[in-house]
């Protein structure tokens, strides 16, 4: 039997297999290709959807933003007109909108970010256009090792993208910050509370406001802190200024009737009619973990980098505010009326509060009580630095 020829393939057949082959292979390196850059692409057009350029800035999106409140304490080239939040894959992106320089190597001001207990405080680097971390906590605890933070600027916003993803709902506050204290906070007061969807949602009594102020002055420490200066620790004190214990959380501020981070300290007796009592200075001293220590001469003005003051000068009571000033190596003080972003509730049965929208979880905090005849510490270490961390706030 012949066995049967085999057919010859038309030349024009071989040529489509070749090309079909070719193809092929074009679109197997074409799909990796997508893929290899697929996550720029999905950033760069999530970034034109929720961060469009233009000449006027992007748009305000009403039901994701919170919109805060005018800054007249800001520089003219910084400031934050609303705040949102996405959840990503693996991380949680911040998106801060408002008033921004092109570039971060413009940027004077730090940056905080405060999220349940953790905080994040940036710098400008200084050149290539990038932030440098600060400080990076959990609990008080550094995170760097865990976490993972970026930031930078698209046009008309600041992005800070978290790792890991942080989960919903969550509480937070953003704002631009001078080493220890916030020249804009959002919210005012308190935190907002993102639901994981939406808008964040200011709590109840906490609508915007303007940020709380800042010492800006720079003076000679107030006459009652040399109460301090000259007293010998844990001297002779009355009963009513030994503290038993501190505490730190949200309490309603006295005289704005707003629930506002506060510390706390107990007495060890009631602290009854102050009008027979003679002079006495409570001062609460807070490490902000953002802000670098003071490095001032004497005891107290190495104690912390923010203070607040109690004093009774044997008829009337006086407040005071001090915050450190790292870059001029000095202390800024406020008195009085001038110290209204601070208020504090002294109980005569039970304590000392000290009310301040500034006040943060991971921060330190501690008291010390004085005396013409003595004086005494809690919650501070031998040099006076703050060892209780402030939580619940």
């Amino acid at each position: 039997m012949t066995p049967p020829q085999r057919m010859r393939e038309p030349a024009q057949s071989r040529f489509d297999r070749v090309r079909e082959s070719a193809w092929g292979w074009f679109i197997a390196y074409f799909g990796m290709a997508l893929q290899l850059i697929g996550s720029y692409a999905i950033g760069f057009a999530l970034s034109r959807t929720f961060l469009p350029a233009n000449a006027t800035g992007p748009a305000r999106l009403d039901a994701v933003a919170y919109h805060a409140a005018g800054c007249g304490a800001c520089p003219g080239d910084a400031s934050i007109s609303s705040v949102e939040v996405q959840q990503r894959q693996g991380s949680t992106l911040f998106i801060a909108r408002g008033t921004w320089p092109s570039s971060v190597d413009h940027f004077a001001e730090q940056v905080r970010l405060d999220v349940g207990d953790i905080s994040v405080v940036l710098k400008p680097h200084g050149s290539q256009n990038a932030f440098e971390i600060v400080s990076f906590t959990k609990g008080g605890q550094d995170y760097s090792k865990t976490g993972s933070v970026s930031a930078g600027f698209v046009p008309g916003a600041l992005v800070i993208n978290l790792a890991p993803q942080l989960a919903a709902p969550m509480s937070f506050d953003l704002g631009l910050w001078n080493g220890s204290s916030f020249v804009q906070r959002v919210p005012a007061a308190r935190q907002l509370t993102w639901s994981g969807y939406g808008a964040p949602q200011a709590a109840a009594g906490t609508s915007p406001s303007p940020p709380p102020a800042t010492p800006t002055a720079s003076q000679p420490p107030p006459a009652e802190l040399s109460l301090v200066e000259s007293c010998v620790y844990n001297g002779s004190l009355p009963a009513y200024l030994h503290f038993t214990g501190v505490a730190s959380g949200m309490a309603v501020d006295p005289v704005t009737k707003v629930a506002t981070p506060a510390i706390g300290a107990a007495i060890g007796a009631p602290l009854l009619r102050r009008a027979i009592l003679p002079p006495f200075v409570i001062v609460g001293v807070v490490q902000s973990g953002g802000g670098a220590p003071a490095t001032g001469s004497s005891a107290i003005d190495g104690a912390g980098n923010v203070q607040f003051l109690y004093y009774w000068d044997g008829v009337n009571p006086h407040k005071a505010w001090r915050t450190w000033d790292a870059a001029g190596k000095q202390w800024k003080l406020l008195e009085g009326t001038a110290a209204g972003a601070i208020n504090f509730l002294l109980d005569g049965a039970k304590g000392i509060e000290f009310f301040w929208a500034g006040l943060h979880n991971g921060d330190k905090f501690g008291f010390i009580a004085a005396t013409p005849q003595g004086c005494a510490a809690t919650a501070l270490d031998s040099a006076l630095q703050p060892a209780e961390v402030i939580s619940g706030a």
